[in-house]
């Protein structure tokens, strides 16, 4: 499974059988130079650790100067005579060992200080991101505090356990000490060894770090179990703290270059670590951890210097754990998942080029992440943590393909007969949805319908009884509180799916009412937005649906990340329901102007999907305007010559076509315009025509689509009386017409609106 490993040992002609433990799945040997350089050559994505002989060391050292991803060379010799090799200041320096003991600590040490000192910042590839600037990229920080936040509520029973220590036997198969620490564990794991554990040089500081550190979310889900109870562990021993006095601790380590520069740049701001933080009292461990001299030509060396009085903080939990620890001379303070820093400032170390950053643990925004946590214990109630977290995954941090794995792990765990199963199908379907991928999204949808029905899950209640209990449930709420809850909303959002046309409507604006006063950005207030959009559609008010879309995602920016695939998603149904020419210079200056923000922002490569995608969008709807204007001139121009040439077949041509065009193009009035043209010419010149049902029937669209019902059935009403005096020459057509305006009543009685028959008048008496 070397996607999980971050680096290898490698020993190249070494007398010695030494091989450091927990670390002999990491190890590799050979005889051979070539075979050494090639295995190092195909692991530039992780560190390699180089141990040769020295009758090897200047052969080898000639090959390294383009691999620098060599994170320490080291060189055994039993010779008391210097080496003869010479190295440039700019290459890899061997440190020399002649004495075994000596070089199996100076490895030791290393292995541990690449498994602790990495995990806060450091990025062996562009899926790693182990800090997050908050100003920035606070909606993708938030995000991580909800997954923690959902990863804690899931169930962590014998079960959880039990999947963590099998995933771990079968990864160290072949590793008779882990599998004994696998066995010790079961007997002796809680939440009072939580820590002991951690210090020790296990599969769990090992797999679980790694996994926090490259957001492997699947294997975080593997190590709930003990993700949970360190957290409880840390948290519980924080608490203990009783004394009011600032600690002043000590983090170094080596950094990637391109992280660096995110730390200058976050200076003033708070940042975010994803995984445990391990820091010292002790200002010396923290040298020793960052080390001193020559560096990889990608790295530097950052030392942190963190303020913090664990009295004082209600969100941050940290815990000195030196008299539970394997190394207490270190004097760790370990800080738990998702702990908050301000980076003060920063300067540079020239003694011993360090990088240094000056930091204060705080609460800063723990309001709004408290309040976000809320939500999501909320929706707990209606969505299992399980899915919930999957979720997370897949919709608020564009992580479908970690999604998807996820939820096919659920479906190879759990029974067949777990509440969740029809869940977890629908889920791998929206994933399949989401990627445009609609086959399979229906194969899951398939299996999803056919469980719940197999289940009787399937509501088989009408409608009218469901809508008064879920009523009567409303009112029990109103009875307790005046003001507005989030059960209030779901009740109404719940009331709107059952319910028909205007009434759903209705609901629908209701709950969003209730989430405006509750302040908080949320995914059900945008789900809530886009059903509200969906009706508004529905039932034709498609101006008002296209403002909701602009709504939709002005509050979904508020609590995704800049680069979340929804925010393009939701952009490309503004697009889709843009129509008139005011529509799309509307939407072309917005798109302008967010590229300018996103820019100025500076929070996305330039070449990132979302930047490209405005793009797009933006010269689609410039194209559509200009094609718009080119097509309007030339029925405009066309609409002139016929009127010159006096052709009425041909005038009526030209007006029919700019009549449907600009219905086309959402231009309802001028449509209108154009058609009464129509029906004058049929009047004055041509007589009847079966034509004219057709032009009636636009005019009365074009009212409809304007939400003027009444103008739309006086042209019902004109069409019907004309089918009356022509039946002696079509028998069928009053029946036509009678059908027609029979649905267009009943169409238009979902919207609560009376349409009283207008008597007719010479104005709007039949034209024939």
């Amino acid at each position: 499974m070397d996607e999980n490993e971050t680096f290898y040992l490698v020993f190249v002609d070494l007398p010695t059988e030494f091989s450091p433990e927990p670390y002999s799945k990491l190890t590799r040997r050979y005889s051979d130079v070539d075979a050494a350089m090639a295995f190092i050559e195909s692991k530039r994505q992780v560190h390699v650790l180089l141990i040769v002989a020295d009758r090897l060391a200047k052969e080898i050292h000639t090959r390294l100067k383009l691999c620098r991803h060599i994170r320490s060379f080291l060189v055994f010799t039993r010779s008391l005579s210097p080496l003869t090799v010479k190295f440039d200041q700019h290459d890899p320096i061997p440190e020399i060992f002649r004495s075994e003991s000596k070089l199996e600590q100076a490895v030791q040490a290393e292995c541990i200080s690449l498994e602790k000192q990495a995990l806060p910042f450091s990025v062996f590839d562009q899926m790693q991101r182990s800090s997050q600037d908050l100003k920035s990229k606070f909606n993708t920080f938030l995000w991580y505090q909800i997954l923690f936040h959902t990863l804690k509520q899931l169930p962590t029973d014998e079960q959880a356990k039990e999947e963590m220590l099998r995933f771990c036997s079968d990864y160290y198969q072949s590793n008779p000490r882990e599998e004994r620490i696998i066995q010790q564990y079961r007997k002796s794991n809680n939440e009072r060894t939580a820590i002991r554990w951690y210090t020790r040089n296990t599969f769990f500081f090992k797999l679980a770090n790694h996994a926090l550190r490259t957001e492997d979310m699947l294997l975080v889900y593997r190590f709930r179990y003990w993700l949970k109870l360190l957290c409880s562990a840390i948290e519980c021993e924080h608490k203990k703290q009783k004394d009011d006095q600032t600690w002043t601790l000590y983090s170094g380590f080596r950094l990637h270059k391109d992280e660096l520069e995110r730390l200058k740049q976050s200076v003033g701001n708070l940042i975010s670590i994803n995984s445990f933080l391990s820091t010292s009292r002790n200002i010396n461990v923290a040298h020793i951890f960052a080390g001193t001299g020559i560096i990889e030509d990608h790295l530097a060396r950052v030392r942190l210097h963190i303020e913090v009085n664990p009295t004082r903080l209600q969100s941050v939990f940290c815990a000195d754990i030196r008299r539970m620890s394997q190394f207490s001379q270190e004097e760790e303070v370990l800080f738990s998942l998702g702990s908050t820093f301000r980076i003060i400032s920063m300067d540079y170390d020239d003694t011993n080029q360090h990088w240094v950053f000056y930091l204060n643990a705080t609460d800063d925004r723990s309001d709004l992440i408290r309040e976000h946590c809320q939500l999501a214990s909320y929706d707990f109630r209606s969505t299992s943590p399980m899915i919930y977290f999957g979720k997370i995954l897949s919709k608020n941090l564009d992580k479908t393909n970690h999604a998807l794995e996820y939820f096919h792990e659920l479906l190879r765990k759990i029974d067949q007969t777990h509440p969740d199963l029809p869940n977890i199908y629908e889920a791998i379907g929206d994933i399949h949805h989401r990627r445009g991928q609609d086959s399979k999204a229906v194969k899951y949808y398939k299996i999803e319908e056919k469980l719940r029905r197999k289940r009787d899950l399937i509501e088989k209640r009408a409608d009218n009884i469901i809508l008064q209990d879920l009523q009567e449930e409303l009112e029990e709420e109103d009875k307790k509180t005046d003001e507005p809850t989030l059960t209030k909303a779901n009740l109404l959002r719940t009331m709107a799916f059952h319910a028909k046309y205007v009434q759903a409507g209705t609901y629908l604006t209701q709950a969003l009412q209730i989430y405006e006063q509750l302040k908080v950005a949320s995914p059900a207030m945008s789900e809530c937005i886009e059903d509200l959009a969906w009706n508004c559609q529905h039932n034709e008010k498609l101006q008002q649906s296209l403002e909701l879309q602009y709504r939709r995602l002005a509050v979904s920016e508020e609590y995704l990340p800049a680069d979340n695939q929804t925010l393009s998603d939701i952009l490309t149904d503004i697009l889709h329901e843009v129509k008139t020419p005011d529509d799309h210079r509307r939407f072309i200056k917005f798109c302008k102007k967010k590229l300018s923000v996103l820019d100025e922002e500076g929070t996305l490569d330039k070449d990132h999907p979302r930047l490209i995608h405005i793009e797009d969008c933006l010269e689609t709807a410039e194209n559509q305007l200009k094609d718009f204007k080119e097509k309007q001139t030339k029925l405009l121009i066309e609409v002139s010559h016929a009127a010159k040439q006096k052709y009425p077949s041909q005038l009526i041509q030209s007006y029919r076509k700019i009549s449907i065009f600009y219905s086309k193009h959402g231009l309802y009035k001028e449509s209108i315009h154009y058609a009464l043209n129509e029906l004058e010419i049929y009047e004055n010149i041509l007589g009847y025509s079966e034509t004219i049902f057709d032009i009636l029937d636009r005019i009365k669209q074009c009212y409809t689509l304007m939400l003027d019902y009444t103008q739309a059935f006086i042209y019902m009403q004109i069409a019907y009386k004309l089918a009356q005096s022509v039946q002696h020459i079509d028998p069928q057509m009053v029946q036509k017409r009678q059908i027609k305006t029979d649905n267009f009543v009943r169409r238009v009685a979902k919207y609560q609106i009376e349409l009283p028959w207008i008597p007719v008048t010479p104005d709007n008496d039949c034209i024939f």
